[in-house]
């Protein structure tokens, strides 16, 4: 899994920097700042919410499962929607 992160990562490292540009060049900057502040907004919520999970749930191997399964649910996710960016942008 974490092979699996690494590569997904490398690949989002490679194309940043043209979809950003891209994607400021066609959308209101202030709109993407917008998202780009709600996706923190967002990342910053799954983490507190995935660490009082696991710390304070008496079944922490069920907490464990449901906290790797939203993580790989988010992932993937991401990873979908910024392939569907890219093929709306080029």
């Amino acid at each position: 899994m974490g092979f699996i992160a690494l590569v997904i990562a490398g690949l989002d490292v490679m194309t940043l920097n043209s979809v950003l540009l891209k994607t400021f060049a066609i959308v209101d900057p202030q709109l993407v700042w917008s998202g780009v502040g709600w996706g923190l907004a967002l990342a910053t919520a799954a983490v507190i919410c995935t660490a009082s999970i696991l710390r304070i749930h008496p079944e922490r191997w069920g907490a464990l499962l449901f906290a790797r399964a939203g993580l790989i649910g988010a992932m993937v996710g991401g990873t979908a929607l910024f392939v569907q960016l890219i093929a709306v942008i080029d």
